[in-house]
């Protein structure tokens, strides 16, 4: 078992580089254990998780904010991912994302790659993972997910090249729901 927060929370906040600050863009659903990715704080990618009093979700809430718009940021509906889970993996832009692992029911080897508009199936994960930590910023063709949960913590190690995933030298601590560097 793990420890799971109570509520679920539709707020956004951004780090200017020494503060956080809330912003005016909230999301459409309020959502716990999700998945999320963007490589800066104008785009940005939120999917799957679980919403009060539904299961896992295969939804995907997508940020843009501008300085330019008479709305300064705002959160819309996006494409709907092929598999509904939460406590996955995410990471890359928001054009060029990737999601892996994930419970819902049990836990996912699935692997999906979003790439703006749609999303498609990637190489599966060797073991059902999930709370793996992915490393931001990274791409669909050159990610880096470490950790998790697979009926124990793991310190198992995985590449991803666009295609399968490759397994690498493990963490030297097992250890979930946490994010990895790089």
């Amino acid at each position: 078992g793990g420890f799971m927060p109570p509520g679920r929370f539709d707020v956004t906040e951004k780090y200017d580089g020494s503060t956080w600050s809330n912003s005016p863009a909230t999301m459409a659903t309020a959502i716990r254990q999700f998945g999320g990715t963007g490589a800066t704080q104008t785009a940005a990618l939120a999917f799957g998780g679980e919403s009060s009093g539904s299961g896992e979700l295969a939804t995907t809430q997508e940020y843009n904010s501008s300085i330019n718009a008479i709305t300064a940021a705002a959160w819309a509906s996006a494409a709907t991912a092929n598999t509904a889970r939460g406590t996955l993996g995410g990471t890359g832009p928001s054009t060029s994302a990737l999601v892996f692992g994930g419970a819902g029911p049990g836990r996912s080897t699935a692997t999906e790659e979003y790439n703006g508009s749609s999303w498609s199936t990637g190489g599966a994960l060797p073991t059902a993972t999930t709370g793996m930590g992915p490393a931001r910023n990274a791409s669909q063709t050159a990610a880096l997910a470490a950790g998790g949960y697979d009926g124990a913590k793991t310190g198992a190690s995985y590449t991803y090249d666009g295609t399968s995933w490759t397994g690498i030298p493990s963490l030297g601590t097992a250890r979930q729901l946490y994010m990895v560097g790089g």
